[in-house]
């Protein structure tokens, strides 16, 4: 991602309706630095490479997972409260795990996703999703609302 963007002000000043006041212009910055990206990642690796694993970094403007649709080869921009996805053949899976899939059959170049995997994986996947899914809204323990079940 693009992190020095997320730090960048907006241009556009907004007045709240309800109290007349106005919004703040910051964006991300100091949570930004606070939960530092490049330290994570940093992190990460080192432990990856501690358990014989890799960090594969991907530019997320080239393959845009949470938009793409393998059942037509299309790229539909949702919104971020949007949690599930409805894929043109009336499949509906959670955002981040499709994504989480997707990611998981890039090319070797990782920019272009391998469709024959995804075609060849995708029924295991959907199985695997709906037992999570299930699985999720039976248990009582709390989950963020970001999760969507």
């Amino acid at each position: 991602m693009n992190y020095k963007a997320l730090q960048k002000r907006n241009a556009e000043t907004e007045i709240d309706a309800k109290t007349g006041k106005i919004h703040s212009k910051k964006r991300f910055g100091k949570s930004l630095g606070r939960c530092a990206p490049a330290m994570f990642i940093s992190m990460l690796t080192q432990k990856a490479e501690r358990y014989n694993g890799k960090v594969i970094k991907v530019d997320t403007f080239k393959t845009k997972a949470s938009q793409f649709d393998h059942t037509d080869d299309s790229f539909t921009k949702k919104k971020l409260s949007q949690r599930f996805a409805k894929l043109s053949d009336g499949t509906v899976v959670q955002r981040d795990l499709y994504s989480a899939f997707l990611l998981a059959h890039l090319d070797d170049k990782h920019e272009t996703y391998d469709k024959a995997a995804i075609g060849s994986d995708f029924p295991h996947f959907i199985e695997m999703h709906d037992k999570t899914k299930e699985h999720l809204q039976n248990s009582h323990d709390w989950l963020p609302a970001s999760v969507g079940f």
